[in-house]
């Protein structure tokens, strides 16, 4: 979930979760339009706070369908010119390869159920292995973990 770009795993179904995140998002935009895109400073930390604050008490549940899904699902649930509010159902086991997300993004993520792992890599040339920068675990009920785009982050469901 985030300013810019989101990765969120698992489902919600209600606008009502949904419509409180929209407007901090709004909010966190237009704090400051001059900011410097590449580091995301044009986000508020308040605004940044508040949508935390907002995607925290968020849960999903756990459905037959998700468990046995074979790939990740995503699913829009808003999105504008200058913001994604996505929800990635990453099963256990599962991986969403690296992918990067513009520079200036700031990617708010949390488990709704179970845990996942994220990965911050460097790609090598050459189909060499990648670099790993960085590991974080997420549990459900943690804190929603911040990170700036500008790089390739992996994402990893963990059952839980």
């Amino acid at each position: 979930l985030a300013c810019g770009a989101a990765a969120m795993s698992v489902k919600t179904s209600s606008s009502a979760l949904i419509e409180p995140m929209v407007e901090a998002v709004h909010k966190a935009l237009g704090f400051h339009a001059a900011g410097r895109e590449r580091d995301g400073s044009w986000c508020e930390p308040g605004a940044l706070e508040e949508l935390s604050l907002k995607l925290s008490p968020v849960r999903g549940r756990k459905r037959a369908w998700w468990i046995d899904s074979p790939r990740p699902l995503r699913a829009v649930a808003a999105s504008g010119a200058r913001y994604d509010l996505s929800i990635v159902c990453l099963p256990g086991g599962l991986v969403l390869p690296p992918s990067a997300y513009p520079a200036g993004s700031v990617i708010l993520c949390q488990p709704l159920c179970g845990q996942m792992e994220c990965r911050r890599l460097r790609l090598e040339p050459n189909g060499r292995a990648p670099i790993e920068l960085m590991r974080k675990t997420i549990k459900q009920g943690d804190r929603p973990f911040t990170l700036l785009g500008g790089c390739c982050h992996e994402w990893r469901g963990a059952p839980g």
